[in-house]
């Protein structure tokens, strides 16, 4: 479970400066305290509160003891204009994501600076219970470092343990062959034709795969299933391209990264790291699941289209109803099973990769169109987008370091630009690039 401690600052008496002297600081400190336990229970989160702390003593005392604490972050609410110079002294020493809240008890040149630091998340508003957003950033910060990412390429005998960086987010590389043996093993099982069957009655239409095509997609999940409850993993990516380039694999694993990703389980292709992490951070931070992506413009428009064979069909989440599909070959290869997944026109979208264990591009939009295939032969599931505040979309390629980028369902660019400065990364924001 994520811990947080909260802490606030306040003055020993209270004069003429803000708040003044008739702020009844005492209630407001229990007023506080009683919705950070709420906010806590909601979110499953073990709050733990201090004693306000008064001075320089107080600070070096609560900097101690974090140091040794198993604490996954700070709520630090400042009460008094005097005590930001302790504000700035907590985050600069005990090294925590720490969200700071201020009910407007200072001006803007007393925290301008601090609020922009790296490792914070800075709310000066009267609406305290926007401090919920940044207890949640915490976490999926800590949620993020207890995560293991399985990730099938190679042919390595042994799986290969690491760590991102930044993240601290485990990584565990296992052979790519290691999901061929897993998928033959699998059974016409009962489990499986009634995966089949529900994506079969569930489509709009099927077009070219047969009832047996769906069948091999179906375990094609069972396997991926199997493979993340076999290595404790809480997400994974496969080097799909590179079995199927083998003839290792007879059907695509489309399916199966679809419906791992309608259950909230992070699910991308191609093995690409970068962008399975990007769909961890969207499904602990939001709630919600993305679609990775090849990346391509109209220049004609100057919109920007996202295509695959691998968008989830529950574009607002697990509990959200699925969208429309049609159950479609492979785009490119006359195998598998891919939904062709129809996202709503109009509807506001993100635009995020996290890249180079470093950084996250973010870019926000509206969808224009669903675009068939064929003529255009594009993957399968390609989403057009006219990108907010962007003079020309092949300038946006100068951010994006590597194929892929993720397309997630409402406009959810503040709460991912903040997420990266309480994690201390660089958000790039491609709008008016």
């Amino acid at each position: 479970m994520t811990k947080i401690k909260g802490v606030f600052l306040r003055q020993k008496t209270y004069g003429i400066d803000w708040p003044g002297a008739r702020y009844d600081i005492n209630s407001h400190i229990e007023d506080y305290t009683r919705q950070l336990s709420r906010m806590g229970k909601e979110l499953d989160i073990d709050v733990e509160l201090t004693n306000p702390v008064y001075d320089q003593k107080g600070v070096e005392k609560l900097v101690t003891e974090e140091r040794e604490a198993a604490t996954d972050g700070l709520v630090i609410v400042v009460l008094g204009l005097e005590t930001w110079n302790l504000a700035n002294d907590i985050v600069e020493n005990a090294k925590k994501p720490a969200v700071i809240y201020t009910p407007f008890c200072g001006f803007t040149k007393s925290f301008s600076e601090l609020s922009r630091k790296k490792g914070v998340y800075f709310l000066s508003t009267l609406d305290f219970n926007s401090v919920r957003n940044g207890m949640k950033m915490i976490d999926s910060i800590h949620k993020l470092a207890q995560s293991r990412v399985l990730v099938l390429k190679g042919n390595k005998p042994e799986p290969i343990d690491s760590t991102v960086e930044n993240l601290g987010t485990k990584v565990r590389t296992v052979a790519a062959e290691r999901f061929i043996q897993e998928y033959r093993n699998i059974s016409e099982t009962e489990e499986v034709k009634e995966i089949a069957r529900q994506y079969i009655e569930g489509a709009e239409r099927v077009v070219e795969p047969t009832e047996q095509d769906v069948i091999k997609a179906a375990k094609t999940y069972v396997a991926a299933r199997n493979l993340i409850r076999k290595y404790e993993a809480d997400a994974i990516t496969i080097d799909c391209l590179g079995l199927i380039n083998s003839n290792l694999l007879d059907t695509t694993p489309c399916i199966a990264l679809s419906k791992l990703s309608d259950e909230g389980v992070a699910a991308g292709c191609e093995a690409d790291l970068d962008s399975t992490l990007t769909m961890l951070i969207s499904h602990y931070l939001l709630g919600e699941p993305s679609f990775i992506g090849d990346p391509t413009v109209d220049t004609v428009r100057n919109t920007w289209i996202n295509s695959h064979c691998t968008s989830p069909t529950k574009l607002s989440g697990p509990d959200g109803n699925s969208a429309p599909y049609n159950l479609r070959g492979y785009a490119h290869l006359d195998l598998g099973v891919s939904p062709q997944v129809f996202w709503p026109e109009g509807q506001e979208v993100t635009l995020a990769k996290y890249q180079r264990h470093k950084e996250m591009v973010i870019g926000s939009g509206k969808v224009i169109r669903n675009i068939d295939t064929p003529p255009s032969r594009m993957c399968i599931t390609s989403v057009e987008v006219d990108v907010d505040g962007v003079n020309d979309m092949r300038d946006v390629e100068r951010d994006v370091k590597d194929l892929h980028v993720l397309l997630i369902y409402g406009n959810h660019t503040k709460e991912l630009e903040t997420f990266c400065q309480l994690r201390g990364l660089e958000a790039i924001n491609i709008t008016g690039v």
